[in-house]
């Protein structure tokens, strides 16, 4: 597991049980950004975060853990998190071609839905832990991959299993975003199995 991978499971775990008041912009290395919208993640153990564009409040939202804002970009700006007396901060900048040291696996896994063939009316890494984990092929499919980093990383893999905020936390997120969050410990070709699996079993 990489640094940045460690860094965000800790971050994902103190937004699920930490007391102590914490805001944390998500992707601070991602500046370089193409298209006039930034998507932009906050975790945060609070209600409601405020998220301000070159000091101009934009948007609060309430949630819980996570909050995904959409920000209009045309050049540098500097963006802040708010909820109360706690922030973080980043800058971000437009760029008109993207930046190649940020293309990894993200892409990958976009353009197998691009390239056509995803089923709807059946599973795929699109769906939600939650959603997989209520039939029993999807789930036993993912508990295959949860002995996979049990076995790889026991010391993560077992702290999120004994946290019940994470694991509701969790149901809410997509397959596909925990995937991209392992960073290198789970391939490509075995993401690609995984989808291939679940978009064989109907809804």
């Amino acid at each position: 597991m990489t640094a940045g991978t460690k860094r965000t499971r800790s971050i994902l775990y103190k937004a699920a049980w930490s007391k102590e008041p914490f805001v944390h912009l998500c992707q601070k290395g991602y500046i370089k950004r193409t298209g006039s919208v930034a998507k932009v993640k906050v975790y945060s153990n609070l209600p409601e975060v405020t998220l301000l564009l070159d000091g101009k409040e934009i948007e609060t939202k309430s949630s819980r853990r996570v909050f995904e804002f959409s920000l209009p970009i045309s050049g540098v700006h500097f963006i802040e998190a708010k909820s109360g007396d706690v922030c973080d901060s980043m800058r971000i900048e437009k760029a008109s071609e993207p930046e190649t040291s940020y293309i990894f696996r993200k892409e990958e896994i976009v353009n197998w839905f691009d390239r056509g063939g995803h089923d709807e009316s059946c599973y795929s890494i699109r769906d939600t832990m939650g959603e997989l984990s209520k039939n029993p092929k999807t789930a036993a499919i993912v508990e295959r991959l949860m002995q996979q980093a049990r076995a790889s990383r026991g010391d993560v893999a077992g702290a999120a299993a004994k946290n019940a905020n994470l694991e509701r936390m969790m149901a809410g997120m997509t397959l596909e975003s925990l995937l991209k969050q392992a960073g290198p410990a789970i391939s490509p070709e075995q993401i690609k199995s995984l989808n291939q699996a679940l978009q064989g079993i109907r809804k």
